[in-house]
């Protein structure tokens, strides 16, 4: 397993080719591809600060478009060298916490203040990134969405607290997306691969009789996973 999470990055430095470079590199102790990437991104990317001089000079901030094109990217590289990606939506933020917490480390200065950020819109990032992932399933790739932010959401209506400041998960909030994620895979089929070439019986089927060998043939490559996509 391997964490490569960058503190307080957004879509558009993860999208950088050095990152994925660093990202997605296969690592020397392991062969073969890694069997499942998942991705999060889009909660530094909504971030907006509630100073107007500040907002004006936001550097986090990526808008909508630029969100998409840089999710396409990035899931892309992950699907070249992954067998199974999922892409989780961002949470949603638990504004009161946020302040209480920012309060908490950085006193009432901060209420208000040049460096007070929110993040108003976050729910649209998450619905961005559910149509790029429908753009990869279209292409029959193995890349599923966790919409993170309706879980979160739903969660913190029935009282859980998941997030230590409002936007990083504490210990439950880890467990929840973990127990999230395992749903998904739990719901995906047994065997992630679809081999290079139809198996025998396949061509061979009865039922199959009016397909050619090569239609067999033709059929099973459009519906293997292509290893290498243009962003």
């Amino acid at each position: 397993m391997f964490n490569r999470g960058y503190g307080g990055y957004n879509s558009r430095w993860c999208a950088r080719e050095d990152v994925l470079d660093g990202a997605f590199a296969a690592d020397a102790r392991y062969e073969g591809r890694t069997f499942l990437a998942t991705v999060m991104l889009g909660t530094n990317d909504a971030t907006r600060m509630r100073d107007a001089t500040a907002e004006r000079t936001n550097r986090v901030r990526v808008e909508l478009e630029e969100y998409a094109k840089n999710m396409r990217t990035i899931i892309a590289r992950a699907v070249e060298t992954s067998e199974i990606v999922v892409a989780m939506t961002p949470p949603a933020v638990d504004e009161r916490r946020r302040v209480e917490a920012q309060r908490e480390r950085w006193g009432e200065d901060w209420v208000g203040g040049p460096f007070e950020d929110h993040r108003p819109d976050v729910e649209a990032y998450g619905k961005v990134l559910v149509d790029v992932v429908r753009e990869f399933q279209e292409r029959r790739h193995r890349v599923y969405a966790l919409d993170l932010y309706a879980e979160t959401r739903a969660a913190m209506e029935r009282g859980a607290v998941l997030f230590e400041d409002g936007v990083h998960f504490g210990e439950d909030g880890q467990r929840f997306v973990t127990e999230k994620l395992f749903q998904v895979l739990d719901g995906l089929d047994a065997d992630p691969s679809v081999p290079d070439f139809p198996y025998g019986h396949e061509i061979r089927n009865p039922e199959r009789a009016a397909m050619s060998a090569e239609e067999v043939f033709d059929d099973h490559e459009a519906r293997r996973p292509k290893e290498v996509l243009e962003p």
